[in-house]
């Protein structure tokens, strides 16, 4: 989903640059400051799609781990049998 988005605000910040050159709308100086503003939100929709694509991933991490333990009691800390194989009962 965030790729959608992201590519969607490019293509609108693309649309804004060229024509506000082709204008001389929208409230630019120069081209140098249209140039600055791609590269902006092209370096914008870089890190959203690297922090959802890690989002995610940490997500499934989290998931796949916990579907050994038995849960957590009133506490807050898991109740996990020997067999589950996460850190807290190697601690143990």
């Amino acid at each position: 989903m965030p790729s959608k988005v992201n590519i969607g605000v490019v293509i609108e910040n693309l649309l804004v640059v060229i024509l506000g050159a082709a204008t001389g709308r929208f409230g630019f100086r120069d081209i140098s400051s249209g140039v600055i503003q791609i590269l902006a939100v092209l370096l914008f929709c870089a890190y959203s799609y690297i922090a959802a694509a890690t989002s995610e991933t940490n997500s499934r991490e989290k998931f796949a781990a916990g579907k050994g333990c038995a849960g957590r009691d009133r506490k807050g800390s898991r109740r996990c049998l020997p067999e589950c194989g996460c850190d807290e009962t190697r601690n143990q």
